[in-house]
């Protein structure tokens, strides 16, 4: 059953089109897919995504929850690890998008923006929100295996602490994707740190003129030889 149509209407959301459809796609088969597990979104923001995944889970008739983690605060401080040289090295292939470092309060928006807008599409039964910086707030109570983990904290703390917290968590075969390994160097420098990446994961490329870039990657939780395509 394809689920392309969730894109309409369109969401308020600063990630692609391209990997809006990833988002969705990758949701439906975790539910489809896997026995059990919720899903989880670290990195909020305005709740464009969290949108397009709650709609995957009321289009399946779902009984699974979307766990919607964010600050609201924006982003933290940068560390030292944010500005590492060789952060945004971790590939052979000169197709990053860019290597950013992220401001402290960049990406701030309101809690009651996200609840707003997942309000006036009758979504908020699907999703339980869960404020707070993420290791002070994951793993929240009550989530006990996901199905899909996505990460969306830019920084390197945004991108370590959540994988520190929840990636146990995540079941087997479960999918794993981090939407700015290719455009923030902290979330690279966190991925190396926590799992030897890139070892397992595979680029979601985009293009723009023609040129080629990638800002995601993906994985699915000890399955080596990947054969899907998002």
């Amino acid at each position: 059953m394809s689920v392309d149509h969730l894109l309409k209407p369109p969401v308020d959301s600063l990630v692609s089109v391209r990997r809006q459809l990833a988002t969705v796609r990758m949701a439906a088969y975790a539910v489809n897919n896997l026995p059990v597990g919720d899903l989880v979104e670290t990195g909020v923001f305005r709740g464009g995504t969290t949108v397009l995944m709650a709609r995957v889970l009321r289009n399946l008739s779902s009984s699974r929850r979307l766990w919607a983690c964010d600050s609201f605060q924006g982003l933290p401080p940068a560390q030292e690890e944010d500005w590492r040289r060789g952060g945004c090295g971790n590939l052979t292939v000169p197709r990053r998008r860019s290597c950013g470092v992220g401001s402290t309060g960049q990406y701030r928006s309101p809690r009651a923006m996200v609840e707003r807008v997942l309000r006036s599409e009758g979504l908020m039964q699907h999703v339980h929100i869960v404020p707070g910086w993420f290791h002070e707030s994951l793993p929240p109570c009550g989530l006990r295996s996901i199905a899909m983990l996505r990460l969306d904290g830019d920084t390197f703390n945004g991108t370590y602490e959540a994988l520190c917290r929840l990636y146990p968590l995540v079941v087997p075969g479960g999918i794993v994707y981090v939407d700015d390994a290719g455009s923030y160097r902290g979330a690279a420098v966190a991925l190396r740190e926590y799992l030897g990446w890139p070892i397992g994961t595979r680029l979601m490329e985009e293009a723009v003129a023609e040129t080629p870039f990638y800002e995601a990657v993906w994985w699915r939780k000890g399955i080596e030889e990947e054969t899907l395509e998002f």
